[in-house]
């Protein structure tokens, strides 16, 4: 990040124009300020309807054309490390997991700060599992976050042979 440089996360715009080469955002009345960078981590619905009105039609025209993919993502953690040498692995075949992602072995070969006492992976649902759990992303109903967690884990387990220890974190 360069000098100067100003960060706002996880803030809440309900409405966005673009000014004079800045983004101007608004929350509800209040203004938030202008800015040179906007990252919108939000589906494409909803970021279709902050940029519609904001005054970059081609940008816009752009984010229409983005198709909503329901993808579950899983973070979990084990005390211990898992007894897996990969880094990350796509999952051919499954109809739950697309990919699994052994981040404390990124973190062991690339200096991310991982633990060797831990074990922390991503996990990505298919398409198809995710368009048959689907959930509201804002408010995902406690069952519902079991019932996928518990899938997820299993099929992690089926697909490395492996039989898991109960997580320390699950998100």
């Amino acid at each position: 990040m360069g000098t100067g440089a100003r960060v706002v996360e996880d803030c809440w715009v309900s409405r966005m124009r673009l000014e004079k080469g800045q983004w101007v955002l608004w929350k509800n009345d209040e203004r938030l300020g202008a800015y040179d960078v906007v990252v919108i981590a939000h589906n494409g619905k909803c970021a279709t309807r902050l940029l519609s009105p904001a005054g970059a039609p081609h940008l816009a025209q752009q984010m229409s054309r983005m198709k909503l993919s329901s993808i579950w993502a899983l973070m979990v953690a084990w005390d211990d490390p898992l007894p897996v040498e990969f880094e990350g692995a796509f999952v051919d075949g499954s109809p739950v997991l697309s990919w699994a992602g052994n981040n404390s072995r990124l973190s062991a070969g690339g200096g991310g700060g991982g633990s060797a006492d831990t074990s922390t992976w991503t996990l990505f649902s298919t398409s198809q599992y995710g368009k048959a759990n689907k959930a509201p992303q804002e408010a995902v109903p406690a069952a519902k976050a079991k019932q996928v967690t518990e899938d997820m884990l299993e099929e992690l387990a089926r697909t490395l042979q492996l039989p898991l220890p109960p997580p320390v974190f699950t998100r």
